[in-house]
């Protein structure tokens, strides 16, 4: 029984990883890669012209921009770290503040 609940909120949490970094797939907001490291990445709007970094910050997975405002994507983050797959390509290894561990790999348009 313990194994089953266990299966269930992994699902769920990586369905709600999986909802959060849609955004980031979107082809509205165009991101381009810029740079990737492990704990931030850089992104580039081609539809708005600015730049962005994608961090964790009080415990929350954020898009936010260089000078003010940022996107919520995901809260009970305790870590994040990044990885470039590619030139259109990184891995995200979401640590949860509730234990689980989520890896998702998301591609830019």
């Amino acid at each position: 029984m313990r194994q089953t609940q266990t299966q269930a909120v992994q699902t769920m949490t990586t369905q709600r990883v999986l909802r959060a970094l849609i955004i980031l797939e979107s082809p509205d907001a165009a991101y381009r890669l810029v740079t990737c490291h492990a704990d931030v990445v850089r992104l580039r709007s081609q539809t708005k012209q600015q730049d962005y970094l994608l961090l964790v910050k009080r415990q929350r997975l954020v898009v936010t921009t260089m000078h003010s405002g940022q996107i919520v994507l995901l809260n009970q983050v305790k870590q994040a770290k990044f990885q470039r797959l590619s030139d259109r390509r990184i891995g995200i290894t979401i640590f949860c503040t509730t234990g689980q561990k989520v890896y998702e790999e998301v591609t830019l348009y």
